[in-house]
């Protein structure tokens, strides 16, 4: 009898899991359209969901450190200097999306995971990724990752896309309610002339962009437009290096890793009759490569890159490692028509985290910001140019968000015990909050 037992115990496991795979195929990853009668609440109800109780124990824990710290404490408030508006940004090891105003009060809060949130104008709805480094390992977030949803301000679900592949990392919308983001693709078994295994899968980062009915509207996919044998200023590993080292072979298998994708907004260059920053076309940041790039969204070719390689030295003051975040500073705003680029650092060479401010057509460098010994997120972050001149950093790593002026003063600073998600900062006139 003792020995039939655990026989029982693991066929009964398989029927529980057999019935959570057949409910989730026929319950998640059905697109969701404004209108439908059977949209469910976004305030799910999350223990019911988890089905890994091996991650019972890791939640309940982090739960009792919320009860004995601050969710998120105030640290720097100057209401002269810093730019009022409301700051939103995901808490990855909580499964929360939070929405502070200027003096640090928690106005609303969505229960969710997410890479990347977006507040919309108007309507104050949330647009969101999900599967963060937590959130990939937890249910229902990790079975959500190929998910693009819309929740309400009170939380419900009012759209959802399903993609081909994983979304990650980005998404950002257009006026005609167009969104475009990241996904990553799992290519074939050969990285260039660099082949490792039969079984190989390289990952490799793509943009795409849908209507509001989850038509293709663009696409670009790194492979098809980026020689295999270039990994940017990083450079690639060898096959022998790769095969010996899990660290190298994790980055070989990570390809690209792309982070960021943005839109160019109207600007100078393009008024001067440079084409390459055209209206619309495509920036992203390329992580893996230590790159930015501007791609033509009629052509599809890339038009822009940097830094390159003449460019990237020891002593360059535009030397990148890593990054994040890179995008065009949009008109109205101190800085118009130039770069952002969160300049992650690394332990091996640079460790502090730098903002840097580039322009474009000169490739120099305009501003930076950086506090060696204080700030460094050597994965994750994200910068803001706000309209006040002031820019908005998340320190994501940290779980630090502040605001610098031009001269490098903090004037708005929020701390939480816990990894942040890309902030951004709102208007006060963005949404009606209700």
């Amino acid at each position: 009898m003792k020995k039939i037992l655990p026989v029982l115990q693991i066929f009964a496991l398989l029927v529980v899991a057999v019935a959570a795979v057949h409910f989730l195929e026929g319950k998640k990853f059905q697109s969701v359209r404004p209108g439908e009668e059977s949209i469910p609440r976004a305030r799910l109800d999350i223990e019911k969901l988890r089905t890994v109780d091996s991650y019972r124990a890791e939640i309940e824990a982090r739960s009792k450190k919320r009860e004995l710290r601050p969710y998120h404490t105030l640290r720097v408030f100057d209401s002269e200097k810093s730019f009022p508006g409301y700051t939103l940004f995901g808490v990855n090891e909580n499964e929360e999306v939070l929405l502070l105003d200027h003096k640090g009060t928690l106005i609303n809060s969505w229960p969710i995971d997410s890479d990347r949130s977006i507040l919309m104008p108007e309507t104050c709805s949330l647009v969101a990724t999900h599967g963060t480094v937590a959130g990939a390992k937890i249910s229902p977030w990790k079975e959500l990752r190929f998910s693009l949803r819309e929740y309400s301000y009170n939380g419900e679900l009012l759209w959802e896309y399903t993609g081909p592949d994983i979304l990650h990392h980005d998404v950002r919308y257009r006026s005609d309610r167009n969104t475009f983001l990241t996904l990553r693709r799992r290519n074939t078994a050969y990285a260039g002339e660099r082949k490792f295994k039969e079984n190989f899968l390289m990952k490799a980062d793509g943009i795409l962009e849908i209507d509001r009915n989850g038509a293709e509207v663009f696409s670009w996919n790194s492979e098809d437009h980026i020689s295999h044998d270039f990994c940017g200023m990083r450079g690639c590993p060898t096959v022998e290096e790769a095969e010996v080292s899990r660290a190298e072979f994790k980055r070989q298998k990570d390809w690209t890793h792309m982070n960021t994708v943005s839109s160019l907004p109207e600007n100078i260059w393009f008024e001067k009759g440079d084409q390459r920053f055209r209206p619309g076309n495509y920036l992203v940041h390329i992580r893996n490569f230590w790159m930015s790039y501007i791609i033509d969204s009629e052509t599809k070719k890339v038009v822009w890159r940097f830094p390159e390689r003449n460019e990237f030295d020891a002593d360059s003051d535009i030397q990148i490692r890593g990054g994040h975040e890179s995008h065009m500073i949009p008109p109205g705003n101190p800085g118009a028509g130039n770069i952002l680029i969160f300049d992650n650092g690394n332990t091996e060479v640079r460790p502090y985290t730098r903002i840097l401010e580039i322009n474009p057509v000169t490739r120099k460098l305009v501003w930076s910001y950086q506090e060696p010994g204080r700030f460094f997120s050597r994965t994750a972050g994200a910068t803001q140019r706000l309209p006040n001149g002031n820019t908005l950093i998340s320190e994501d790593l940290k779980g630090r968000i502040f605001e610098v002026t031009k001269e490098g003063e903090i004037v708005w600073e929020v701390e939480t015990p816990y990894r942040t998600a890309r902030s951004r900062r709102y208007p006060l006139d963005w949404c009606s909050l209700s």
